[in-house]
């Protein structure tokens, strides 16, 4: 039964006693920002628990699931028992929400940030040829440290860390890098065997695609030269902040201002090698910079020279150039390809 009113809750008692002031709006219905504060608060267990885990939850599907517009009445039994009930764009996907002819999961306000999201990180060639791919975004609860991954399905992301364009700039790289058959550049393509390679080129394409420096989790596991017991050794947390700053200097060409299409992916052909992302040291011995130097002994040359070089300075800031290194008429000055441009996956 429903109780007293206030202009902002709507008292309830539910048939097994319990009682709830549930927030309401204006229109009668229950505002989806408290239930979403209501679900990742952990609150609401019926089994004993002292806490309900929201990503456990997220991950293990009702039989009931209510829709996103409730009344207090509606809402107070999914408030009291939220394990065993859930609500569509809240604790399960629900169906999608469409936006520009893309699929994004989520709650309505949700979806049209993601919507907002991928239009800052990609152009429209780019958001066209992932929507015809079927490439779907969600949002969802994540554990403390994951901001956000691509399964191979989809992309999903963070409500708390992966709503912003570094992250969606990421995790579309990684789908793009798989998905996208006119890239033909091996440092554009995805490298699942070399996960190393992988993180340390998509770090690089988000860099180069976002106006805010992209503050990963992977500059941790970016070796720095130790001048005093001239060994590489891993990074301070400062030093990895300092590291991802610079990168997105050296990506944007000093500018800070991300790019998208063409513009993004020259940027990593012609930058990555000189940057400090090069160096990541990610579930392997050997940094990816020295692993994709495999593929040529021109890379290998190159890897020399940009690891000599870290040893003693900074990377070195790159000029934007007008053409990408891997278009028919990319050419530089000494008539020689840009760094990278050969590369070229067989």
């Amino acid at each position: 039964m429903a109780g007293r009113s206030s202009r902002r809750t709507q008292h309830v008692i539910l048939a097994n006693g319990r009682e709830y002031d549930i927030p309401v709006d204006e229109d009668g219905y229950v505002p989806v920002s408290k239930l979403l504060e209501r679900f990742e608060s952990g609150e609401g267990v019926s089994d004993g628990k002292t806490f309900r885990d929201p990503v456990k939850d997220y991950d293990e599907r009702a039989d009931v699931v209510l829709p996103e517009k409730l009344t207090p009445r509606q809402a107070a039994i999914w408030w009291d028992r939220p394990a065993e009930y859930d609500i569509e764009g809240i604790d399960a996907p629900g169906r999608p929400k469409i936006r520009k002819g893309m699929k994004f999961y989520g709650t309505e306000a949700e979806a049209t940030r993601m919507s907002v999201l991928v239009d800052g990180a990609l152009n429209r060639k780019e958001r066209e040829k992932l929507t015809k791919s079927g490439l779907s975004y969600t949002a969802r609860p994540m554990h403390p440290g994951t901001a956000g991954w691509y399964d191979g399905e989809g992309v999903s992301l963070s409500r708390e860390k992966g709503m912003e364009v570094p992250v969606v700039a990421h995790e579309s790289a990684h789908a793009m890098r798989a998905r996208d058959r006119s890239r033909d550049n091996r440092i554009l393509l995805t490298e699942a065997e070399k996960i190393g390679v992988e993180e340390s080129c998509t770090v690089a394409e988000s860099q180069a695609r976002s106006s805010t420096p992209a503050i990963s989790g992977y500059y941790l596991s970016v070796p720095v030269f130790d001048e005093k017991t001239r060994r590489w050794r891993q990074p301070t947390e400062a030093e990895a902040l300092r590291m991802a700053k610079e990168d997105h200097q050296i990506f944007t060409y000093g500018r800070g201002k991300g790019l998208k299409g063409e513009d993004a992916l020259r940027s990593v052909e012609e930058n990555w090698a000189d940057s400090h992302i090069a160096r990541l040291r990610y579930k392997s011995r050997r940094m990816a910079i020295n692993v994709l130097a495999d593929a040529s002994p021109e890379i290998k040359a190159h890897a020399n020279r940009a690891l000599a070089k870290a040893r003693g300075g900074e990377p070195k800031k790159r000029k934007a150039s007008t053409k990408r290194s891997g278009s028919k008429n990319a050419s530089t000055k000494s008539g020689k390809k840009a760094v990278l441009g050969w590369i070229r996956r067989k």
